[in-house]
C-alpha cells in the first residue's frame, strides 16, 4: 500500500509538471504571436504614414512648381502687355509732338531738328525694343532650361509615385491578411467577452439561487417550526382523542347497562301487565295502586327509552366530528343524572 501511494503520488507530481510546461508553452507562443501582430500592425501604420507624408511633400513640390510656372507666365503676359502699351502710348506722343511741330514749325529747320529728336528717339526706341526682344529671347532660353529641368524632376516623381503605388499595393494586400487575422482574433476575442458576460449571468443567477436557496431554508426553518408545534398539537389532540376513546368506551359500558335495565324494565312490565289482565277485579284502591306502578313503569322505561336515543347521538357525532366535547360533556352529564 505505501509503495501504491508512493507511486501515485510520484505520477500527480509528474502531471502536475508536465501540465505546467505545456501551459508555458501556449502561453508564450500566445504571447509572441500577440508581439508579432502587434508589430505587422504598427509597422503598416508607420509604413502607411511615411507613404502619406511623401505623397504629400510629392504633390507639395508638385503644386509649388506648377505655380511658379503659372505665375512667371502670368508675370511674362503682364510684361509684355505693358511694353507692347508703353509703344502704343509712346508712338501716340510722338505722333502728337510730330503734329505740334508740324503746326507750330514751318520752317525747315525745325522740321529738320523736329524730324532730327524723332529719329533719335526712334532709334532709342528701336533699340530698346531689340534689347526687350534679345532679353525675352535669353529669358525663353532659360525658360526651357528650367521647363526641362522641371519635367526631368517630373518625370523622377512619378517614377517614386509608381514605385510607392506598388508598396502600397503590397502592403495593402499583406493589410489585408493582417486585417483577416485581426478580425478572427477580434471575432475570438468576442467570443470570449460573450463567454465573460455568460460567466457573470452564471454567477448572478448562482447568487439569485443562493438567496432563493436560503430564503427556502428560512422557510423551510419556519416550516420546521411550525410542524414541531402542529406535531406537539397533535401530540395533545391524540391525548385528548385517548380521553376521548376512554369516555366512549365508559359511555358504551353506561349504553350496554342501560340496555339490560331496559330489558328488564320491558319484561317487569310484561309481567306486570299480564298479572293486570289475570288479576279479577278488585276494589278501586287496589287497582290504583296497580295502574299506578304500571305508569310509572311505562313512564320509566319510555323516558331510558329517550336517553338510550340521546346517547346513541352522541356516540355518532363523536365519531363522525360534529358535535365535539361539548357534546359528550353534555351526554356525559345526561347519563350521570340519569343514573
Amino acid at each position: 500500500m505505501y509503495k501504491i501511494r508512493r507511486e501515485t503520488a510520484a505520477a500527480i507530481i509528474l502531471q502536475k509538471y508536465a501540465r505546467r510546461l505545456l501551459l508555458q508553452r501556449n502561453y508564450h507562443e500566445a504571447c509572441s504571436a500577440a508581439l508579432l501582430i502587434q508589430s505587422c500592425i504598427r509597422g503598416f501604420i508607420a509604413r502607411r504614414y511615411f507613404s502619406a507624408i511623401r505623397e504629400q511633400k510629392a504633390a507639395l513640390v508638385i503644386q509649388s512648381f506648377w505655380r511658379k510656372r503659372k505665375v512667371a507666365m502670368l508675370f511674362q503676359h503682364y510684361k509684355q502687355a505693358t511694353i507692347a502699351i508703353q509703344c502704343a502710348w509712346r508712338q501716340k506722343l510722338a505722333r502728337r509732338e510730330l503734329r505740334k511741330l508740324r503746326m507750330t514749325a514751318n520752317e525747315a529747320g525745325a522740321l529738320r531738328e523736329a524730324k532730327n529728336k524723332l529719329e533719335k528717339k526712334l532709334d532709342d526706341l528701336t533699340l530698346r525694343l531689340t534689347l526687350e526682344r534679345r532679353m525675352r529671347a535669353a529669358g525663353e532660353e532659360t525658360k526651357l532650361v528650367e521647363i526641362s529641368k522641371r519635367d526631368k524632376i517630373i518625370e523622377t516623381l512619378s517614377a517614386e509615385c509608381a514605385a510607392a503605388k506598388l508598396s502600397a499595393r503590397s502592403e495593402h494586400d499583406k493589410n489585408l491578411i493582417l486585417q483577416r487575422q485581426l478580425d478572427d482574433s477580434l471575432r475570438e476575442i468576442s467570443m470570449l467577452r460573450s463567454n465573460k458576460i455568460l460567466k457573470a449571468e452564471e454567477e448572478n443567477e448562482n447568487s439569485n439561487l443562493k438567496n432563493i436557496v436560503e430564503s427556502l431554508s428560512e422557510k423551510n426553518s419556519l416550516l420546521e417550526n411550525e410542524l414541531s408545534t402542529a406535531r406537539k398539537n397533535s401530540d395533545d389532540t391524540m391525548e385528548k382523542l385517548k380521553d376521548v376513546e376512554g369516555k366512549c368506551t365508559r359511555l358504551q359500558q353506561n349504553l350496554d347497562k342501560l340496555q339490560e335495565k331496559l330489558t328488564n324494565l320491558e319484561n317487569e312490565n310484561h309481567v306486570l301487565r299480564q298479572k293486570a289482565f289475570s288479576i279479577t277485579p278488585k276494589p278501586l284502591p287496589e287497582r290504583n295502586l296497580l295502574t299506578r306502578l304500571v305508569l310509572r313503569t311505562a313512564s320509566r322505561s319510555a323516558h331510558l327509552k329517550l336517553h338510550h336515543q340521546q346517547n346513541i347521538r352522541l356516540l355518532f357525532n363523536i365519531v363522525l366530528g360534529q358535535g365535539g366535547q361539548g357534546c359528550l360533556l353534555k351526554g356525559m352529564r345526561e347519563t350521570m343524572k340519569s343514573c
